[in-house]
C-alpha cells in the first residue's frame, strides 16, 4: 500500500485511531479529513498495517476492546515495538456523543477514536501484554462458559418428558463435564509453570474462604494486584460505590462497571468467607448491625478482601500476617 502525501507530512506526535472487528480493521491517520485505510484482521493485514505506519513513528495507536478481536493486532504491534493502547469502548462512545457525532460507520469510528486520543491526551500502555496471562484468561473464561452450559443443560433436563432425548442431553452433559476437567488441569499446569503465578496462587489460597476457582480468576483477571492502590482496584473490579450527587441532592451510591468475572468471583467467595474467615465474618456482622442490607455488606466485604489481597501480593506475605490489618 502506498503512503499518501498526507501521511508523509505527519509528525511523530501522530495518533492513529483503529476501529477493529473480527474480519477487518479501519485506521485513521490523525483525526483530520483524509483517507481511511482498511486491512484484513489477520497476520498479513497486521504486517501491511505495521509497514504503513512504522515510518511515521506514531505517538499512539489507539483501539477499542472489541471482544478480543484486537488481541492479535495488539501483540503484533507490541512485537514491532509500536506504542498502542486498548481503551474501554464505553469511554470512546461517550466521547463520540459528546462531540455531537450521531452517525456511525467503521470509518467514522476510526476517525473519532483518533480524535479521542488527541483531545483526551491518552497515553500508550506502559506495561506489556503477557502471553501467559492471555492464555490463562482464555482457560479461566472457558471454564466459566462450560459451567454455564452445564447448568443450562441441567435446567432443560429437569423439565424434559422425553426419556430418549433426555439421555442424549445427558451424554452431552457428560462430555462437557469431561472438557471442564481437562480445562481445569490445564489451568493448574499454567499456574505451576510460572513462578510468579505459583507464588500468587499460594498467597491467595492461604486466605480462609478462597479456593482454586477464586484464586486463578484473580490471577487471570487482575494483573494490577499488588501494583495499584486499593481504591483504584475496587473501581477496576466494579466494587467501588460511585457517587451520584447533584446540587443539594445526594443520591444513593451504587457499584457499576468494572471487570465482571473478577467481581463475580470475589462476591461468590464471600459467601463462604463470611462463614469461615473470622476477620471478614466480624466485619460483615458489624455492617449488618449498623443496618446495612446483606448484599451491601457482602459487597463491602469483597471490597475489603480485595484491598487485603492487594497488600498480601505487594508485600509477598500470607494471610496470617495481614489478618489484623
Amino acid at each position: 500500500m502506498i503512503i499518501s502525501n498526507q501521511a508523509k507530512k505527519i509528525k511523530s506526535d501522530t495518533i492513529i485511531g483503529v476501529d477493529i472487528s473480527q474480519d477487518k480493521f479501519d485506521i485513521a491517520i490523525t483525526s483530520k479529513e483524509g483517507p481511511v485505510h482498511t486491512f484484513a484482521n489477520d497476520p498479513k493485514g497486521h504486517q501491511n498495517f505495521i509497514k504503513l505506519i512504522k515510518p511515521l513513528k506514531p505517538k499512539l495507536i489507539l483501539m477499542e476492546a472489541t471482544g478480543k478481536c484486537e488481541t492479535r493486532l495488539a501483540l503484533a504491534l507490541q512485537k514491532a515495538k509500536l506504542p498502542f493502547r486498548i481503551e474501554n469502548p464505553a469511554k470512546m462512545r461517550s466521547f463520540s456523543r459528546s462531540m455531537g457525532m450521531i452517525e456511525k460507520t467503521d470509518k467514522i469510528d476510526a476517525r473519532m477514536i483518533a480524535l479521542a486520543g488527541e483531545r483526551l491526551d491518552i497515553s500508550a500502555k506502559s506495561s506489556k501484554l503477557n502471553h501467559l496471562i492471555i492464555k490463562l484468561k482464555e482457560h479461566v473464561r472457558t471454564r466459566f462458559t462450560l459451567i454455564e452450559e452445564l447448568i443450562r443443560l441441567e435446567n432443560i433436563m429437569d423439565r424434559m418428558l422425553d426419556a430418549d432425548l433426555k439421555m442424549e442431553l445427558l451424554k452431552l452433559h457428560t462430555r462437557i463435564s469431561e472438557s471442564k476437567e481437562i480445562v481445569e488441569k490445564k489451568i493448574k499446569k499454567i499456574i505451576d509453570s510460572n513462578e510468579e503465578f505459583s507464588s500468587r496462587y499460594k498467597l491467595l489460597t492461604s486466605v480462609p474462604g478462597i479456593g482454586f476457582v477464586t484464586a486463578v480468576t484473580i490471577i487471570a483477571e487482575c494483573e494490577e494486584l499488588g501494583e495499584t492502590g486499593r481504591g483504584q482496584l475496587a473501581k477496576l473490579a466494579g466494587l467501588a460505590p460511585l457517587a451520584n450527587d447533584s446540587g443539594k441532592m445526594q443520591g444513593r451510591r451504587h457499584i457499576r462497571g468494572g471487570r465482571k468475572n473478577l467481581r463475580n468471583a470475589l462476591y461468590m467467595a464471600m459467601l463462604a468467607t463470611v462463614k469461615y474467615n473470622p476477620k471478614i465474618k466480624a466485619f460483615y456482622e458489624r455492617l449488618k448491625s449498623k443496618g446495612k442490607p446483606p448484599k451491601v455488606a457482602m459487597v463491602a466485604c469483597a471490597r475489603k478482601m480485595l484491598g487485603l489481597l492487594n497488600a498480601m501480593i505487594k508485600h509477598k506475605k500470607g494471610w496470617n500476617e495481614f489478618a489484623d490489618c
